[in-house]
């Protein structure tokens, strides 16, 4: 078994290891009938849709207040991880999913943000993008970290995925990691 890279020698590797196109073949692997990219501008009103369409407050706030809630949301990412990969799935008529992962930290990559349209969920194509980020990471010998609300059914499925739970964020969220291989 070799040595674990040292820090500098995973930044010489991140920097010869083009993240994002690893990234889209891995998940194109597992889902050969969907198609990915970096997200971009036409993607706006898909993200606010995305978010109004899966946030617990849906039930209780009004549209208005919903969608200055994305907007919020989307102005908070772009200033907090300007440098996060960004990607959105599509099928063939219209985008479906997006994930958003940060790899600037030094040792270990975060998923800031990952959402699948409702009625494209429970067909695998959340578990596909973990998925290539787990090999992805492994591949660049980084952990992968999150944050997950502690009642999220996802986090069942993080568990499933090596996730474990390793510190608590503000309530009520949990930080999880993943060590790299597992």
């Amino acid at each position: 078994m070799s040595a674990p890279l040292s820090c500098a020698e995973r930044g010489t590797l991140m920097n010869t290891f083009d993240i994002s196109a690893a990234y889209d073949a891995a998940f194109v692997a597992q889902k050969q009938n969907l198609m990915i990219r970096a997200e971009d501008a036409r993607d706006t009103v898909f993200l606010m849709t995305l978010f109004m369409s899966g946030s617990p407050l849906r039930v209780t706030l009004p549209p208005t207040m919903l969608s200055l809630q994305a907007e919020l949301q989307q102005r908070s990412y772009r200033d907090t991880y300007p440098r996060a990969m960004r990607r959105i799935v599509s099928d063939d008529t219209a985008p479906i999913a997006r994930i958003m992962i940060d790899w600037s930290p030094a040792d270990h990559s975060l998923l800031v943000d990952i959402a699948v349209t409702p009625e494209h969920q429970r067909r695998g194509i959340g578990l596909a993008l973990l998925r290539a980020w787990i090999e992805v990471a492994d591949t660049a010998h980084r952990s992968c970290q999150l944050s997950v609300l502690a009642d999220n059914p996802a986090r069942l499925l993080y568990e499933r995925l090596d996730f474990r739970v390793n510190g608590g964020d503000a309530p009520p969220f949990l930080r999880m990691g993943r060590a790299v291989g597992g």
